[in-house]
Order: C-alpha cells, then structure tokens, then sequence
C-alpha cells in the first residue's frame, strides 16, 4: 500500500511539474507575441508629435544622452491610434499593447544658434512600449524640436545629432525591420530592450492564466469520467472496479 502511494505521489509530481513548464512556456510564449506583434504588423502612428498626449507622472527621463541634449524638462504619454499593415484599417485595439512617452529636453522656443553652441536647443526621445499588462519591450527614436527658420540645423548638425544619438542608444534603438516583414518602412524597428521587470511579470500572469484555465478544464473532464463510470485519471471503464486496473487511481 506505502508502495502504491509513492508511486502515486511521484505520479502527481510529475504531472505538476509537466504543467508548470507548460505554463511557463505558454506565459513566455504570449508574452512574446504580444511585445513583438504590433511592431511588426502597424502600420503606423496616427499620434506621433501631436499634442495628443498628457502629461505623465515621471518625473525622470533617459539619463544616457546626458552631454548631448539640454536638461531633461517634461514626459508625454501617447495611446497612440493605429493602422494595420497596409492601411487595411484603423483600430484601437493596440492601444493596450502599445503606448510611446515623449521625453521633452531643453526648451523647444529656443534658437538654434551654431555660433553658441552645437547642442540642440531642443530634443526629445520617443519611447515605443510594447506589451501587455506591462511593458515587456521598448525602442528608442530620437527628435529634434527647432522652431526658427532662421537658425534652423544644416544636414550635418542634423546628422551628427542623430548619429551621436543612436550610438549612445545601442539596443535601445532596435533592429530595422527584415525586408520579408510585411511593414517594412524606415520607421519601423524591431525592439529588442527588454524591460525586464516588465517580462516576468508578464510571464507571471500569462502562466497563471494558462493554470488557471487547464485546472479548470481538467476538473471539469474528471467529472465527466466520473459520473460515466469511468476512472477520473485515466478514462478506464471501472464498471464493479473499486481500483483503475489501469494507472491505479481509486475509484471516487
């Protein structure tokens, strides 16, 4: 009988353990698909620039292009709307998986005066967040605010504002899309930041779902076997049986 309830108990382990790492799989793999997704398959950002956005309650800013852009001044939430690829049609639905926060540096009624200075008298890094419930990805692109025809930047100040940028960013930047995608423009990057707080929690709750719903799904299957005479682990007709002559489970 001690033999019969080991085997049994290691049985149960087994099975949890195979469910957990089902969980964990499933978790991962949706965690994936919802911060890779919608960068891929959006067209593109109806609200990008717009003073659409409201202001948002950090209060810091991206500190890694310190010496290049002027001191941080405010941050901008969008819910941006969107397209499908191709402009098939508008939708809201990626309103959940997607926001951008503006970062705003320096003041932007400034002029840009070479003479002075070759920093920008205004910048911003926007912000692409992908994922659901949080935030599991992110890229980064980088802007310039000038207001003045007069002291507008030439090409090259424009560029090796732009470069210098990108350069600081590394993988914040993203991945430029692969031309088989099929919304490839040259604003579309692949991210590949990772907030990595936001992923685990991401994974948390994806697994817990999944456990949820086949927890579920297996007590109500057990029921059924059960009230059709049938062994509730392995479907084994039991008829008189007070014992599954099959897996070993005890009749309910």
């Amino acid at each position: 009988m001690r033999l019969r309830m080991t085997s049994r108990m290691r049985s149960n382990r087994r099975r949890l353990f195979r469910r957990l790492i089902a969980a964990s799989v499933f978790g991962f793999a949706v965690t994936a698909l919802l911060a890779f997704s919608p960068s891929i398959f959006r067209d593109h950002f109806e609200s990008w620039y717009s003073p659409k956005g409201k202001p948002h309650r950090m209060q810091s800013a991206p500190t890694y292009l310190s010496g290049l852009v002027p001191d941080f001044e405010e941050a901008r939430l969008i819910k941006p709307d969107h397209e499908f690829c191709g402009g098939v049609g508008r939708t809201k639905i990626f309103q959940y998986f997607v926001d951008i926060i503006e970062y705003s540096y320096g003041e932007f009624d400034r002029e840009w005066d070479d003479r002075q200075s070759n920093s920008p008298p205004g910048a911003m890094i926007i912000r692409t967040r992908y994922g659901w419930p949080w935030r599991a990805m992110y890229t980064d692109n980088y802007r310039l605010f000038i207001h003045s025809e007069r002291y507008f930047p030439t090409n090259e100040q424009y560029n090796h504002f732009i470069t210098q940028a990108q350069k600081l960013g590394g993988l914040r930047t993203g991945i430029e899309s692969p031309d088989f995608l099929p919304c490839k423009t040259n604003w579309h990057r692949i991210p590949i930041a990772p907030f990595w707080f936001g992923w685990l929690l991401d994974i948390v709750f994806w697994s817990t779902i999944w456990l949820l719903l086949s927890t579920s799904l297996h007590a109500v299957v057990r029921k059924s076997r059960t009230r059709r005479n049938r062994c509730p682990s392995c479907g084994y007709p039991l008829e008189d049986l007070t014992q599954c002559p099959e897996c070993g489970t005890p009749r309910v």
